[in-house]
């Protein structure tokens, strides 16, 4: 699978209670912004644009905020702290993919020991149907 372009979180794995027992499932972005109860500020990620570039980089782009002025993001770039992608969005992390012996891989950046053994940062990157990829807690569609 070329996966190379632009992608969108369409479903996010979320931990809930249920009959006082914690269950994970798999919501639709538009379902939980949807939600009354759900504070929008929490899921700023889920709005993100995910580039996979040729390069093998992983840009991840999130939409300026309404009300941030002109003034406070050049300040904020001037200051190191934001990287502009274009005048309405920024570079909110970069991380890495590659393919391995057919087997396309993720940087998660996880780092340290699981059950003594060193943690593999490199996580598979999973076709789960329709045309969607699961990377880490994220089903994405092409955008």
């Amino acid at each position: 699978m070329d996966i190379k372009g632009k992608w969108k979180i369409a479903e996010t794995l979320r931990f809930l209670e249920k009959d006082g027992k914690l269950v994970k499932e798999w919501q639709k972005v538009e379902d939980i912004f949807a939600d009354p109860e759900f504070d929008p500020s929490d899921g700023q990620m889920l709005k993100a644009d995910v580039l996979f570039n040729e390069d093998g980089s992983v840009s991840w782009i999130l939409p300026i905020p309404e009300g941030v002025t002109k003034e406070q993001i050049d300040e904020a770039v001037a200051a190191g702290e934001i990287n502009l992608f274009n005048d309405n969005s920024f570079v909110v992390s970069e991380n890495a993919w590659k393919e391995e012996d057919g087997v396309l891989k993720f940087n998660s950046g996880i780092k340290g020991e699981i059950f003594g053994e060193a943690a593999d940062p490199w996580v598979e990157i999973e076709e789960v149907g329709d045309g969607m990829i699961e990377v880490m807690m994220y089903h994405m569609v092409r955008a």
